[in-house]
Formats: C-alpha cells, structure tokens, sequence
C-alpha cells in the first residue's frame, strides 16, 4: 500500500498545473509515517494536497469539541470538502504512533539516458550550435558595431569572442551518456531528519539536517532548506515555473530537488509560541551561497540565472547572502482557528555590483529593440535589496480570504506587489477568486506569485539570433513572474449525479508594461454514463496582445479535448484523448497567419499483481507550427512538426525495494518545404547556391531504472 501511493504521489507532477517537486517529497514521507491528527497544525494540514484554508480550519474547529477517532469522525467533519477528506485519510493517522527506536528513511537511485541531448521544449544541442557558430562568423562585423554604437572596448569584444569560443567548443564535445543521481532521507524518532543527494552529471551535491516538533520548534534546518511564505510574492525558492497556481504548500522544509539556480543553503526555523488563546510563530531563514551569473565585459554582473549545462564561464561568479525573518500572529485560535497575520522582511546582497543594461547584450540596429520593453529596462541594478511585507489569512466556516502585498525598496526603484484571493465551498461547488498585481520594476529573483507568463516571455530573451552570445536566452527559463495585474475565477459544480462541470475558470489580465488587456477561458464538463466509465469535453479559448514597437500584434487560441477513461477491475485503467489547437496571428508587418496542431493518444495501466504493474502509452501528432503538450508518466512532453511515440513503465516491487524502468520512443519528421526558390536561404559557406527541399527525421529514445529502497 505504501508503494502504491508513492507511486500515486509521483504521478502528480503529470498535470497542467502540478504541485511543487518539494511538495511531493513531503506527501511521500507521509505517506510511511502519518501526522497525528489530533495534534497537526494549521500549517501541516494546509501542506496537504488539495486541503484549502477552509478545510484546515474546519479540523482544528472540530478538535475543539472533540477527537477524532477514525476516518468515520473525520468524515463528518463540518465544512471539510469531499476531495480534501479523499486526500487527507491519506496522511493522517487517529492514535499517537509510538517512537521508532531505530532510524527510518528512503533512498533512490536513478538512472537516466537518452541517444540524444535535448534543452527545453524543441531546442537540441544541434540548434544551440547553430546559433553559436553564426555569432562566432558574424563577431567582426557585430563588435566594430557594439564599439560605435554602445562604446565597448576592444578588448570587451574579445572578452565576448572567448566566451562564444568556449562555448562552442563545449557543446560540441558533449556526448549523450547516462546520468545518474542519487539521494537517501533518515527520520529518527518523527523528530530528527537529514537528507543527502547528489547528481553525477552536474556534480553537484545538497543535503540537510533538521529537528520537528521539539518543544517551540516547529521546524530548524541547517544545510540546503526550501522557505515558501504567504502567496509566495517574498520567497519561495523553488526553480519552478508553475504559472497559474491558487493552491500552494507554504513552510520550510529540506531541500533534495534539483534546484541549482535558486537553492539556499544556510539555516532556517519555525518557531511556535502559545501565550493563552494567542499563538505567536517566528520564523526565519539566512542563506549564503554561490549563484551562477552572466558576467559583463567590465566584470559586473547582468543577471543571476538557470546555467542548464553549469558551463565554468557562468558557473559560481557571484556571491549571494539573503536573510529573512516572518512574525506571524494567531489572536483568534478558539473563535476562527487558522485565522493569522504575518509581518515579513528579506533582505538580498550581491558580493559584486548588477549592471543588467542592454549595451551588453542586444545587437545594435537589429529589428529587435530591447529598450522597448520594460521587462528588461526596470531590472534592478542595486546588488542590496530589502523586501517588507505584510499575508494574512482568515477563514469562516465555508469561505476564507487570504493576502499577501510586498514592497521592494532599493537605491534605483520602489515597486509593489500584491495578491488577494477567496473561496466558497459547498458539498456540489466551489468557486475561487484572485487578483494580482506585479509593478513592471518589482525585481525579486524568489517571487513565485500566480502569473500567467514568465517575466522574459515575448522579449528578445526568447530569439537566440537576437543577443550578442545566443546563450543568454537560457534567460528566458527565468520563473519569475511577468509583470501584469488581473482577475482569476474559477469553479466546479456537480449539476447531477453523472454530469459535472470538473473545472470552469476565466482569466483577465493586463500585461503592465505595455497596458495589454488579454483573457483566457477554459470550460470542461464530465459525462459519466455508468461509474466505469467517464467522457471528459473541454475547450480552451485565449486572446493575448503581443507588444510590438510599430504595432501590437495578437494571438488567438482555440483548444479542443476530448478524454474518455475507462476504469476496469484491479485498479487498470484506459485513457484515451484527442486534442486539436489552431492560433491565428495578427501581424504588424506581413500577412495574418494561423497555426493548428492535434494529436491522438492513449494509455493502459495493468496491475499483474499487487507487486507488479505496467503502465504503456502510445501518441501520434501533425503540427503545423503549433507545438503541443502531453502527459507521460509522471512528467510533460512536447510534440512539434509530426510523428509517433510510445513510452512503457514497469514498476516491481520487492520487499522494501521498488524497481521502476522506463523506455520511450519519439519519431519526429520535419518538413522543410519552400526552399529551393528562396533566395534568403542558402548555404553559409556557399553564397547564392539554393537550399532544395528535405526532412529531418529525429529518434528520440530514452531510458530510465529507478530503484526506491525502504529501511
């Protein structure tokens, strides 16, 4: 049972707005040792998956008449929703568990190789190279450009020439071989916990060591921490985009992720103080570390970001301190229990100044002008940085309201953030609200708050061809918000008893740099004709406002899915979906051009034995120009141009080890059409010879073992 919902809890990360990786890691360590549910906090049973403020509440009001003795009691929990009761019998247990005289814990091996080396959706090594070799052709032409028009020295040029050289050369010596990555987790007594990993294709290592639930002491971590508080407006320093996201686990927990270009490594705690019915929770949190940076000509520093191939030029070139302290006050605890304000502060130094202007990465007189936009000209330049902010949170029986608003204050700019959200729930309905709001100079490299696009998305950072070194677009993976404002709903109603509408919402919102109002939609509705089986329809329609310097441009998307799922005995299950996009583009300068894409795929999972399972997945795919997504397994995948692919799990369990191997396929074939009678398009080292018409077929195969060991 407990493999089971190990496996259960991994399979989250495969949806379209998944939880947090850190957050899995806690769901799996509850999973073996279960909270006492007479004594959790308001914050460990709001960390639950899918538990909101209400339901939270709506136990600890319980526990005040009463204990709850089983599942039953906790059934009939008022105010506490169907989905959370579903979700939290998972993790709780209802006696106080005796002390484990021994340690306990996890570890896990993995294994990972792929014939070929693949970075974010469709760019490949192939393509980085590319880019590198025709800035490296063009350099001459490029730096008496960046000498007159942006006053480099010559030896800037040089400077840049080496970093292309050495880039270069980098990637071109890299091979695809396997990666392997370890990691093992101790828990002594619930009470005392470490964990240690390390990846052997980056070479780099985290671990932790902590105490729980020791007098005043909720939490204290020395070593590598995740911190996440309020709305996540101030700190959370996850490396994940997770755009769109109303529910998020808040607290401190150990850090084993692969997070490198946001980790903290220091010490941190939660504190827990009862003063009568007032509850006082100080926290706080400091961090000293290396980050990797781009490194200006003059030996400033442009920006901290993810270096995915921990090239030396990037790796380790500033030295981060970041310090931050959170008092948080509970006056309420018998009449609102969870009811708490929380007053915060951080404060973020560099060892070497910012200097984040274009000079140092545009390409003079191109038609792709990053002055225009102020995502990138409203980047702080002050290396010390101080945060203050004030969250809250109140909920009443079956509603509750909850906020969060900072302010950065720093020698070049003050910007304001802030976020209010609310919920009603009834047994058949909910519905949700938010509203942000992200000034376009509100520069906090840890703010994770809703947004709908990162902060470098339609910006020059996402064209290779449009920087001085084509590397610099790695930018683009930056996950800090957007700055925009705007109004999120969202509901679900169970009309009848087969007949559900499973998720509804509407987004509005402006992008604040350039005053672009844009909307997204969505609708599903479920129809289960008898409880096997279930037919899912849902479509998607999004109008979003590209920024131009001539024109604005706009984009208009239009999504269609149709899901069947078929629940068999023992647990198997059929899934089937077909899905088709199109975007019509609007263009300031050339003709109005429309995008489609759709693809068919299905999967089967087959439980053998209660030790043995499959799961097996099959997809075909025809893009023109509109990339899609997919779900395998436990993660997310992109189809672009056209083809197949098919992936199979096999999961083994063995005692207290779980083996799990999987092997997937991706056939890609890309026409290229159009060529031959192009006169823009020919061979680099062959001037006027036309290019003729050809097809690029890519395999794409992959392997994965990973063995889970339980002691």
């Amino acid at each position: 049972a407990e493999w089971s919902s190990i496996l259960f809890e991994q399979k989250k990360l495969a949806s379209e707005e998944p939880p947090s990786k850190a957050a899995i890691d806690v769901w799996e360590e509850l999973v073996r040792s279960p909270m006492y549910i007479n004594e959790a906090t308001f914050g460990e049973l709001l960390n639950i998956d899918r538990m909101s403020p209400i339901d939270a509440s709506a136990v600890l009001r319980h526990r005040q008449h009463q204990a709850i003795r089983s599942a039953r009691d906790l059934r009939r929990v008022r105010d506490l929703s169907n989905y959370a009761y579903t979700s939290l019998r998972k993790y709780v247990q209802y006696e106080p568990e005796p002390a484990i005289s021994r340690p306990y814990g996890s570890a896990r091996l993995r294994l990972a190789h792929a014939n070929r080396i693949d970075v974010g959706e469709d760019e490949n090594v192939a393509t980085k190279i590319s880019y590198l070799e025709s800035a490296l052709t063009g350099l001459d032409t490029l730096g008496i450009q960046l000498i007159d028009f942006y006053g480099w020295e010559a030896s800037d040029v040089a400077r840049l020439r080496d970093n292309l050289t050495y880039e270069l050369d980098t990637l071109q010596n890299l091979h695809a071989r396997p990666h392997l990555d370890a990691r093992v987790r101790v828990n002594y007594q619930q009470k005392l916990r470490a964990g240690f990993c390390y990846n052997e294709y980056t070479h780099d290592a985290k671990g932790y060591a902590g105490v729980v639930n020791i007098g005043p002491v909720s939490r204290l971590y020395i070593g590598n921490y995740r911190v996440v508080w309020g709305e996540g407006l101030m700190i959370d320093n996850s490396d994940e985009y997770r755009a769109r996201i109303f529910e998020r686990s808040s607290g401190l927990y150990g850090d084993l992720t692969e997070n490198h270009g946001f980790a903290l490594f220091g010490a941190a705690g939660d504190f827990m103080l009862g003063l009568g019915n007032v509850k006082i929770m100080p926290s706080f949190f400091y961090s000293n570390t290396l980050r990797d940076a781009i490194v200006n000509p003059d030996s400033t520093i442009w920006r901290t970001f993810n270096n995915p191939y921990r090239l030396s030029i990037y790796r380790n070139n500033v030295s981060e301190e970041t310090y931050g302290i959170n008092l948080g006050i509970s006056p309420l605890e018998k009449i609102i229990p969870g009811a708490r304000i929380a007053l915060e502060a951080m404060e973020l130094k560099y060892d070497l100044p910012l200097d984040p202007q274009i000079r140092w990465v545009d390409i003079p007189l191109d038609r792709y002008d990053p002055a225009f936009y102020p995502e990138i000209t409203t980047l702080s330049r002050d290396n010390e940085r101080r945060f203050y902010g004030i969250n809250f949170v109140v909920p009443v029986f079956n509603t509750f309201i909850s906020g969060e608003v900072v302010r950065q204050d720093s020698a070049d700019a003050s910007a304001y953030a802030y976020l209010v959200k609310g919920r009603i729930q009834y047994d058949y309905i909910y519905v949700n609200a938010l509203y942000r709001h992200y000034d376009a100079a509100y520069d906090n490299p840890f703010n994770r708050g809703f947004s709908e696009y990162r902060r470098f998305e339609d910006t020059p950072f996402e064209r290779p061809y449009a920087l001085v070194d084509p590397e610099y677009a790695t930018l683009y993976d930056d996950p800090t918000p957007k700055p925009e404002e705007g109004i999120y709903l969202e509901t679900r109603y169970q009309l009848t008893r087969n007949l559900i509408l499973t998720r509804v919402y509407l987004d509005l919102f402006r992008n604040v740099s350039h005053a672009l109002l844009n909307y997204r939609a969505y609708g599903e509705i479920e129809y289960q004709p008898i409880w096997p089986v279930r037919i899912r329809y849902s479509q998607k329609v999004m109008k979003k406002y590209l920024p131009r310097p001539v024109e604005s441009t706009a984009s208009t998307t239009l999504e269609s899915s149709l899901k069947t799922f078929f629940y068999l005995a023992n647990y198997d299950a059929i899934r089937v979906e077909a899905r088709f996009g199109t975007v019509g583009l609007t263009s300031s300068e050339n003709e109005d051009l429309t995008l489609d894409g759709g693809f068919l795929s299905a999967s089967f999972t087959h439980n053998v034995s209660e030790a043995l399972s499959f799961e097996s997945g099959i997809a075909v795919w025809k893009t023109d120009g509109m990339s899609q997504w997919i779900f395998e397994d436990v993660g997310i995948d992109f189809l672009y141009a056209e083809g197949m692919k098919f992936y199979i799990v096999a999961s083994q369990k063995i005692g207290s080890m779980l083996v799990k191997t999987k092997i997937s396929q991706k056939f890609t074939r890309t026409p290229h059409t159009g060529l031959l009678n192009n006169l823009n398009i020919y061979y680099p080292d062959l001037p006027g010879v036309p290019v003729p018409d050809y097809i690029d077929n890519e395999t794409t195969t992959k392997l994965d073992l990973q063995i889970d060991y339980l002691f």
